[in-house]
């Protein structure tokens, strides 16, 4: 048996007696088999399986056979045609923008789909699966010239209708944004694309391509520190600091970690929470999206006045990638203030009914000083310096009352006998006649 050229023989089966080959790769093959004897009336067949090879595509072959033996005068021959259909090999490469993404970022993937066999293509179609953790409502498929793409839920498919010839590319760019939140389960995103066509594909094994993407989780933590502002020396402060996940996935294993400034020491370190030195950190554990844990650090101040404010800072983090690191720290000033004194007010009476504009002058003022003359407010108190307030006063019976003035940290100062409420004069009418 003759196999044509481009006819691989691969095996070659027989009943009794044995067969050899010789020629091939690219040169016909000659397949001989000794059958030993054949009884009359009976038949031995002989199997050959070849492999066609692409530079057959589109050809028809004829296959011959001859058989004869020692009592046959004349060998017997038979040929068979063989019409190979028009053959291709589509390869296929897929890439992505960004191997690392967090939820939410755009991405893109090129698809390119080659004709790296001897014919030509009919119909190229690629069809590409996008992950879940893909938002399908955002995708964009643009084709290369001649292409139109459809999408179906996660879908895309994309056709070139006609002919892809020999040594020719199609390719698509397929953009969209990653859903917002991604499950855990789906943040190894594999995205994956295959190549078909009408014409036969010899070789189907580089039909398929996938691009990864790794997807981050990330929790936006922020950070608050609040505390009243001042104390007074030698007394104490509650300082309250919060971590805030504003999401949109859970911030594991938060932490908080508190800088207590010179001048200001810690009365008892929270639960939780460990010190070394002037730092507290505070494990927090894992905070879930919208969650958020406070902290209250109690300090006392020194007993020595500072005159300017000391600032406690507190910094969040969390094993979870943070977008917005800018928030992750916050500070709350807190002054230790000298205790306030008064020298005079004036003018030093009024009428009991109230209404005077008094100027109190003194030392160590604050905006939040508040003014009771005879335990009855000054008000509203005008901040004028450290050293002068001025406030109107409501009224009172008459007689001689202290002054007093207290700060926001509850320190005061007493003029005593400071300003005196002058009795209003019955005014009686007088008649003449």
């Amino acid at each position: 048996d003759t196999v044509p050229a481009y006819l691989d023989v691969e095996t070659v089966t027989t009943p009794q007696g044995s067969c050899t080959t010789t020629g091939g790769s690219g040169a016909p093959t000659t397949v001989s088999c000794a059958l030993g004897t054949v009884p009359v009336g009976t038949t031995v067949t002989v199997v050959i399986r070849a492999r066609v090879q692409v530079e057959l595509a589109g050809t028809t072959v004829i296959n011959t056979a001859t058989a004869g033996s020692d009592v046959t005068p004349t060998p017997v021959t038979d040929t068979a045609p063989l019409t190979i259909r028009p053959a291709t090999d589509l390869s296929i490469v897929k890439t992505t923008s960004v191997e690392v993404a967090q939820q939410g970022d755009a991405v893109s993937w090129t698809v390119t789909a080659s004709n790296d066999g001897g014919a030509s293509a009919t119909n190229l179609q690629i069809v590409d699966r996008l992950p879940v953790a893909v938002d399908a409502a955002s995708v964009v498929a643009t084709p290369s010239s001649g292409g139109s793409c459809t999408r179906t839920n996660s879908t895309v498919s994309c056709v070139w209708s006609g002919a892809t010839a020999a040594s020719a590319t199609r390719s698509v760019t397929i953009t969209a944004s990653l859903a917002s939140v991604v499950s855990a389960a789906d943040r190894l995103a594999i995205n994956n694309a295959r190549v078909f066509a009408v014409t036969d594909d010899f070789d189907p094994s580089n039909n398929t391509a996938f691009a990864t993407t790794r997807i981050t989780p990330f929790a936006d933590l922020e950070a608050a520190a609040n505390g009243p502002g001042i104390v007074a020396p030698g007394e104490t402060a509650t300082l309250s600091f919060t971590a805030l996940n504003n999401g949109p996935t859970d911030a594991v294993a938060a932490t908080m970690i508190v800088t207590i400034p010179a001048g200001l020491s810690v009365e008892a370190v929270p639960s939780g929470c460990t010190a070394s030195g002037a730092t507290i950190t505070c494990a927090l554990g894992d905070l879930v999206n919208g969650a958020s844990a406070t902290i209250d650090i109690e300090v006392r101040s020194a007993s020595t006045p500072v005159p300017t404010s000391r600032d406690t800072e507190v910094v969040v983090a969390s094993n979870t990638a943070d977008p917005i690191p800018e928030n992750d720290v916050d500070l709350t000033p807190l002054a230790t203030t000298a205790a306030p004194t008064i020298d005079s007010v004036t003018p030093g009476s009024g009428p009991e009914s109230g209404g005077t504009e008094v100027t109190v002058d003194g030392t160590n003022l604050t905006t939040e000083t508040t003014v009771e003359i005879g335990g009855v407010p000054c008000e509203p108190v005008i901040f004028v310096t450290t050293s002068q307030l001025i406030c109107t006063t409501g009224p009172q019976d008459p007689g001689v009352f202290d002054v007093v003035v207290t700060t926001a940290d509850g320190q005061t100062a007493t003029l005593v006998g400071g300003f005196t409420y002058i009795e209003t004069p019955d005014v009686k009418p007088s008649f003449t006649g």
